[in-house]
């Protein structure tokens, strides 16, 4: 953990340090602002002394230029706890807070849960500042205890210490059926100092799409004291007999003391009867992550209009594809990134688009974490794709199931992929460029290549991707027949040998 607190502040050192925007010259410095020890955090990121009284620094900073061996590391308190210096830099609510200004936490992010009701109607609201971009967002929980379905939507204003309105904003609970419960947010950007929302709501039965909410059984999985101690997982089976499309998925994370630190949205989907999704939640950001001590979760579904007809695409038998598992993992400052690849090849006569879904249980069978994938493309009868799913912090004593599908794709598309030259050529120790030429009659669509690097032993240091496509204009989507690209492929270390696996489509023209 201290080995990422210091490569995230070295980061930061590079960027502020003497950067110019707008005439102005900022440091690192005017980065971190009023916040509590800045000088000394400043002292600390900038070497200008060897120790801090309050912040000790590491010795050394070791960055991911080595394969790792997943058994020698064992994943601590010290891993999963965020540490003060990522709190203060990122202005971050941190659940251990002995030693941090609560008076200047309180102004950012402290706020008290409200509760009232309006009619038939009961809310709760959680304000929350999301300081580092500069604004305020409000949480709204409404609870529908009338007879009806409705839509809602909130008017809110924002109003400071003094009382004074600070900033506007509202929202819409599209489907919220009798007796269901979900979440809207209202956004006042670039508004800061909220201390109160007034909010005046207005209700209008819909009778376009029905809410389905209470047709969908929904266990949420708490890892919070587990190595995946940053997110939640919500398992959604559909027990009515309509399809539910997700609207809008929502996660509060919360302290012990109450208060609201994080959370996060999630967007769409379907849920078929009798089928089951699984929506994760993860309580971090792009620097820093945490524990919460319980979450809240919120999701808002609807369908057409009772025993109207819905359509699901038609499937291809599993048996009729091959597939073949590897697993890759690698430590990104110390937090563990283990890729599960699977090598599909399609023995059916139908082209597909292949759909995976990928979970971690903990020994106890509660679920750690889900990943999944859709193909990048489509994939053709003799066509082999590479598609992969990602996890972090996978327990050492989790088990990994998964479930792979595969549905018939439009036939405005065909494969190419047999009309595709590979070449490859390794410039340097950690380079490989790859030459692809179309040798078909027709354009080669957005084509990418999966690239795995091995070592003598076989096994994978490192993936990535290269797309080609794209040239001098970006307009440029396709490899035209008898055409090449050329793209760089980098290893994080010297490889031995590289596989690479492209995708991509042609347009069918008798149908297009």
């Amino acid at each position: 953990m201290k080995k990422r607190i210091i490569a995230s502040c070295l980061a930061m050192c590079f960027l502020f340090s003497g950067c110019t925007l707008f005439g102005k010259e900022y440091t690192f410095r005017d980065f971190l602002g009023d916040i509590p020890y800045a000088d000394e955090i400043n002292a600390a990121v900038m070497g200008e002394t060897e120790q801090s009284d309050n912040i000790e620094r590491p010795e050394e900073i070791r960055f991911p230029e080595e394969s790792v061996n997943t058994e020698d590391i064992e994943i601590t308190e010290d891993t999963e706890n965020p540490q003060d210096i990522e709190n203060w830099i990122l202005g971050y609510d941190g659940i251990d807070s002995d030693n941090v200004n609560e008076s200047y936490m309180d102004s950012q992010f402290h706020k008290d849960c409200k509760e009232y009701t309006d009619g038939e109607f009961s809310y709760k609201e959680y304000i929350y500042d999301y300081n580092t971009m500069g604004g305020t967002k409000v949480f709204i929980i409404a609870t529908n205890n009338s007879k009806k379905d409705v839509s809602i939507t909130a008017n809110c204003t924002a109003k400071n210490k003094e009382g004074v309105s600070i900033g506007t904003g509202e929202d819409e609970l599209r489907f919220l059926g009798a007796g269901e419960t979900s979440c809207m947010c209202v956004d006042f950007y670039n508004v800061q100092g909220v201390e109160s929302v007034e909010s005046t709501f207005t209700y209008k039965e819909d009778n376009v799409y029905s809410p389905v909410l209470k047709d969908l059984e929904i266990i949420c999985y708490e890892n919070k004291n587990t190595s995946n101690a940053n997110n939640v997982v919500a398992e959604i089976k559909n027990t009515g007999t309509q399809c539910a499309d997700i609207y809008a998925g929502y996660a509060l994370f919360f302290t012990k003391e109450g208060y609201l630190i994080n959370y996060e949205y999630e967007f769409g989907g379907s849920v078929f009867p009798n089928e089951t999704k699984y929506y994760q939640f993860n309580n971090y950001s792009d620097f820093f992550e945490g524990k919460y001590d319980r979450a809240e979760v919120y999701f808002t579904a609807y369908t057409l209009e009772p025993n109207a007809s819905y359509y699901q695409s038609p499937t291809v038998p599993e048996d009729k594809f091959e597939v073949k598992q590897m697993e890759y993992t690698f430590d990104n400052f110390g937090a563990l990134l283990t890729s599960n690849f699977f090598l599909i090849k399609n023995n059916s006569d139908k082209t597909v688009n292949a759909y995976g879904t990928g979970i971690l249980r903990n020994k106890d069978g509660t679920i750690a974490s889900v990943s999944g994938f859709h193909s990048d493309s489509i994939i053709a009868p003799g066509e082999t794709a590479l598609c992969s799913m990602g996890f972090v912090n996978k327990p050492k004593d989790s088990v990994f199931d998964y479930s792979l599908s595969y549905e018939i794709a439009d036939d405005l598309y065909v494969g190419i992929q047999k009309n595709l030259n590979v070449k490859t050529v390794k410039t340097a120790d950690d380079t490989l460029d790859i030459t692809v030429t179309n040798k078909g009659s027709i354009p080669a669509e957005f084509v990418e290549g999966r690239v795995l690097f091995f070592d003598k032993a076989g096994n994978i240091i490192y993936d990535t991707s290269a797309l080609f496509y794209g040239g001098d204009s970006i307009d440029d989507t396709s490899i035209q027949p008898g055409g090449s690209f050329t793209a760089t492929a980098y290893s994080r270390l010297d490889f031995d040998h590289a596989e690479v696996y492209v995708s991509g489509f042609g347009y069918n023209t008798a149908v297009r």
